[in-house]
Parts: C-alpha cells; sequence; structure tokens
C-alpha cells in the first residue's frame, strides 16, 4: 500500500520531459517514439551480426520474425524502460562481436559503454548478457589470456560501472532502492510443476513455441564454435533471468521481450540453410524465389493485420474525460490523503487528475504476499488507513467484491460522491452523521469497473 519506490533510473521520463519543454506542452507518443527507435536500432544489430553468424537471407529472416512478431510489435512501444533493455542486449552483443573482430581498445569501450546502459535501463540485462559473454570470450581467448587483457577489464568496468554508481546512490544515499529486492525471488515456484507449464503457455502465447523451438534446434547448424556458443549463453541467459524472476516470468508478459531478438537470431543459421538450396544457387528458379517470397509474406501480412485489430479494438482518446467528474468532486480536497482500489493502482486517476493517490491492495498483492510468506494483517492495515487518509475511492467494483472484509467495513463510512461506476467514501465521515453524498448525473461513461488485474511494474 502507498507510492511505488523508484526502481529504474527514469531515462525514458527524463528524455520524453525534456521534449516536453522544447515543444511546451505534453506530447504522449514521444514515449512510443523513442521506444520504437531503440527497437529499430536493435535490428540493425541483429541483422549484422545475422549476417555474421550466417548470410544475408538468414539475417533476413531473424529481423523479419523480429519486427513482424505481434507480440514484438505491440511491446516495443510501450512507454516503459523494457523494450529499450532488450534492444540494448542486442547492441551489447553486436558490439561484443565487434570488438572480437577486430581487438581495438576503441570497440572494447563501445562495448563496455553499450553494456553498461542496458544494465543500467534495467538491472535484470544482466542476467541475460553474463553468460553469453562468458561463454563467449571463453571461446575466442584463453583464460590465462583473458585474465591479463586490458581490453577485456575495460568492457567489464565500463559495463559495471554506471549500475554501480545508481546503486550507491540510490541505496545508501536517497534509500529508495532498497525496496528493488523485494518480492522477486520465489524459491518455492521453481520445484512447482506448474509454474513451467504457465512459463511455457505465455512464451507460446507470445512467442509462438514452434517457431521457437525450431531456432533453438537452429543453433546445430552453426559452423563457427564461438557464435554457436554466443548464442547458447544468451539462450541460457534468458533462463537464468526466469528462474530468478519465477513469479514475474509467467505474470508479466514483457517480461519475454529480451527472448525476442534471441529466438529471431537463432533462426538466421536455419535461413542460410534454406537460401543454399532455394536461393543462392547459380541458376536459382524464379518459382523457387516466389515461394520464399510468398512464405515471407504469409508471416507478415497476417501478423500486421492481426496487430492492428488488437490496436483498433479498444480506443481510449476520450478516457480523460471519465475521471474529470472525480477531479471536480475532490476540486476543494486537493491537499487531502486520498486512497484508491483499482486493478491499474490509480496510476490512470493520478495522470488524469494530477491527484496524489495511494493504492489499496489487490488480488495480485495478495498473491505475492503468500509467495513471500507475509500475512496481510486486515485489521491493523483498515486501522491505519482511516488514521492516515480522508477518501478512500473505489474504481474496481470487482476487486471490490473480490474483498469482501473491506466492502462491509466501507459500509461503515458515507459515500462522498457516486456516480460513473466510481464510489468515494469520506473515511472521517461514518454513516451515522447523515452526510449527503455528492451525486453525478447518469450520463458519464463508465470507467471501466473491469480493469484487468496488473502486477505493478517493475
Amino acid at each position: 500500500m502507498g507510492d511505488a519506490s523508484l526502481i529504474e533510473p527514469p531515462i525514458m521520463e527524463i528524455t520524453s520531459a525534456f521534449f516536453y519543454t522544447l515543444a511546451g506542452h505534453e506530447i504522449p507518443w514521444v514515449q512510443r517514439i523513442i521506444s520504437i527507435t531503440f527497437w529499430m536500432l536493435g535490428g540493425l544489430a541483429l541483422f549484422d551480426l545475422g549476417k555474421t553468424i550466417s548470410n544475408k537471407f538468414g539475417a533476413l529472416i531473424s529481423i523479419v520474425y523480429y519486427f513482424f512478431l505481434p507480440f514484438s510489435i505491440i511491446t516495443s512501444r510501450y512507454m516503459m524502460p523494457d523494450p529499450m533493455m532488450a534492444a540494448c542486449t542486442v547492441l551489447a552483443i553486436w558490439t561484443l562481436v565487434r570488438w572480437e573482430k577486430q581487438r581495438t581498445m576503441r570497440w572494447a569501450v563501445a562495448a563496455g559503454l553499450v553494456t553498461g546502459y542496458a544494465l543500467l535501463v534495467k538491472s535484470v540485462a544482466g542476467f541475460i548478457l553474463l553468460p553469453a559473454f562468458a561463454l563467449f570470450t571463453l571461446q575466442v581467448l584463453p583464460i590465462k589470456s583473458l585474465l591479463k587483457d586490458k581490453q577485456v577489464w575495460t568492457i567489464i568496468g565500463l559495463t559495471a560501472l554506471p549500475s554501480l554508481i545508481f546503486y550507491i546512490y540510490g541505496i545508501f544515499i536517497l534509500g529508495t532502492l532498497a525496496s528493488q529486492f523485494q518480492n522477486r525471488f520465489f524459491l518455492n515456484l521453481l520445484v512447482d510443476p506448474a509454474h513451467y507449464l504457465r512459463w511455457l503457455n505465455v512464451i507460446n502465447n507470445k512467442l509462438e513455441i514452434g517457431i521457437v523451438i525450431i531456432a533453438l534446434t537452429s543453433l546445430t547448424l552453426i559452423k563457427e564454435k564461438k557464435y554457436q556458443y554466443l548464442l547458447l549463453g544468451w539462450w541460457i541467459g534468458f533462463v537464468i533471468y526466469g528462474l530468478v524472476f519465477p513469479y514475474h516470468i509467467w505474470t508479466h508478459d514483457y517480461y519475454h521481450m529480451p527472448l525476442v531478438p534471441i529466438v529471431a537470431l537463432s533462426l538466421s543459421p536455419l535461413g542460410g540453410l534454406v537460401s543454399k538450396y532455394l536461393v543462392d544457387k547459380e541458376k536459382t528458379s524464379k518459382l523457387n524465389l516466389a515461394l520464399v517470397l510468398f512464405s515471407m509474406l504469409l508471416y507478415i501480412v497476417p501478423n500486421m493485420w492481426n496487430t492492428r485489430v488488437e490496436f483498433a479494438r479498444e480506443d481510449f482518446r476520450q478516457e480523460g474525460q471519465n475521471y474529470q467528474p472525480i477531479a471536480n468532486a475532490l476540486a476543494g480536497y486537493q491537499d487531502e490523503k486520498i486512497i484508491s482500489l483499482s486493478g491499474d493502482y490509480g496510476l490512470r486517476l493520478e495522470y488524469f487528475t494530477q491527484l496524489k493517490v495511494a493504492s489499496w491492495p489487490i488480488q495480485g498483492d495478495f498473491r505475492l504476499g503468500e509467495l513471500s510468506d507475509r500475512d496481510f494483517n486486515f485489521d491493523r492495515t483498515w486501522e491505519e488507513t482511516l488514521d492516515t487518509y480522508h477518501f478512500f475511492i473505489v474504481l474496481s467494483q470487482n476487486e471490490l467484491d473480490r474483498q469482501p472484509n473491506l466492502a462491509a467495513q466501507l459500509e461503515n463510512y458515507s459515500v462522498f460522491y457516486q456516480g460513473g461506476g466510481v464510489i468515494i467514501y469520506n473515511l472521517q465521515q461514518p454513516v451515522k452523521t447523515n452526510f449527503a453524498p455528492a451525486e453525478l448525473n447518469s450520463g458519464f461513461v463508465t470507467l471501466f469497473l473491469n480493469q484487468a488485474e496488473v502486477s505493478r511494474v517493475s
């Protein structure tokens, strides 16, 4: 309950605010453009890696999957650090390969800075990249040479430095990063077979399990052992990442974004094999080329159409108007403390009304508590709520129905405002005072009563 602490450095927010300042007003799509730009840069790096590991046609197969997978199209527009982090893992692998090819200090510095930035954006990138870096460098350098190599230590130092500075500042100076390590590690899930089935279901729904299996099998087609170990380490890194965050890996679909480039690049050797027999022959038939082109279009066009349908399914452009009555009702109480029950932790409410709102736990929080062996003491929490907050806003009737203890307690307090599917209780005014609630005309649009449960963005 309460405000979320800072978890990652607000790179996206600071960059967006800079552009807002230049424009003189808020531009909501700026963050989306930033995410897409990084995703595109990751695609360029992926194409070059595909050419290195396979050939141009294999690289083409990689970026077709990377760019036109529906999950990729949708999540690459997210206004959160994950698209940037996932794209930066590709850029980090690319700079490492370029360094190995040229063995110059310039590329060592580039590899260290790009990898360090990936970890700074979101520290979980370290779990994904470390095995790939380790297996690759151990293949190209003997262990004794590796330990003495100045360029290797340059990469390591520049990789660790940005995150080290951020965490020292956040934990020991600000003291706001300690919460990042709470509700993350649930070893009891690792011995539950159902956990792995849930994980595989997410992979199937988002990345198409058949293609994932083909991509993994395709590693056997890589000719150069160092690249085979590089990709194998990348796969291992993702598995470790999923094991470290077992709850989030199947409750937060965007945790699978880093798997998209891994699968995509793993497809390049198979694409190279296809080109060898169908495209790169001295006398390639027009029929072969037509079949290859048709196969690509058969993958691209339906995916683009299905993604368009997904985007068009809901229109949120008028959503702000739905929250305006709440802002009007509480216009004279901006300084009062407010708590809400909603499926999105009150994020939309804060954004559209500028009210500072704390959040009452939802079902996902109770599930996390159970996994962490932490009991939720309702009576104590309710007493703290009464002592702290003036208003309690119910935005999700579904969540309230799942918490009968909370519903029973709220009935003891006056309704300050009701309308549009929203109820605001005055916790400082028990029912016995016969306080008359503020009513709203029935013409307002109902507020997303059936908001899907979402776990706190990490």
